[in-house]
């Protein structure tokens, strides 16, 4: 639908006026729930980010530690492990918040 104004505004390539991309952007707007879901899911979703770098950080450390180490070193295998455990924590935690934000906000990836 087109009102046929003359217009300097173009939208997805097609002229469109003030007036008629007002009334567009009203009804495409969502819910005000909305916004606060994805606020407090985008939120959760960053920390989870943060805490899975810090922990594959900490992995990648601990590995150049074990290899700095002497095979016979007994801590050599301990730190590495422990670092392990926590990105695995950290990765299911990231993972689990993804999914939660993607449910929450609606978001889906085009395929392609």
């Amino acid at each position: 639908m087109r009102c046929a104004a003359e217009t300097q505004l173009y939208v997805s390539g097609s002229p469109l006026c003030i007036a008629c991309y007002e009334k567009n952007e009203a009804v495409r707007k969502p819910p005000q729930s909305y916004g606060g879901e994805f606020t407090e899911s985008n939120a959760i979703l960053i920390a989870a980010r943060e805490a899975y770098r810090r922990a594959l950080q900490a992995q990648s450390e601990a590995s150049k530690l074990k290899e700095s180490m002497e095979p016979d070193n007994a801590d050599r295998n301990a730190a590495l492990l422990d670092a392990n455990r926590e990105l695995d924590v950290a990765s299911a935690k990231y993972d689990e918040a993804l999914r939660e934000f993607i449910a929450r906000t609606g978001m889906r990836r085009r395929s392609g």
